[in-house]
């Protein structure tokens, strides 16, 4: 294992933390993840776009899978997650 130091923002690092506490995970976890879905999808895992870009999801969607007419997997813990991304 290697550690790698990086600098971020203290208010962003504390909202960033908070979130994953409430995931149920640490930051190092939620860095791991970040970088192995890098891996796995041979680039960053998810969408960038610019403030003109379109929504990934309309409201109508959001709505459905809050709802609960949209079914859609969920995971107990980050181990269950990693087992079902080992498939």
């Amino acid at each position: 294992m290697k550690n790698i130091n990086i600098r971020i923002d203290e208010n962003l690092k504390k909202e960033a933390s908070d979130l994953f506490k409430e995931l149920g995970i640490d930051m190092t976890t939620a860095i791991v993840v970040f970088l192995r879905q890098s891996v796995i999808t041979g680039g960053i895992p998810f969408e960038i776009k610019n403030s003109k870009s379109k929504a990934l999801m309309t409201k109508k969607e959001v709505e459905e899978i809050f709802s609960g007419k949209n079914k859609t997997k969920k995971y107990n813990n980050v181990a269950e997650l990693f087992k079902d991304l080992d498939k």
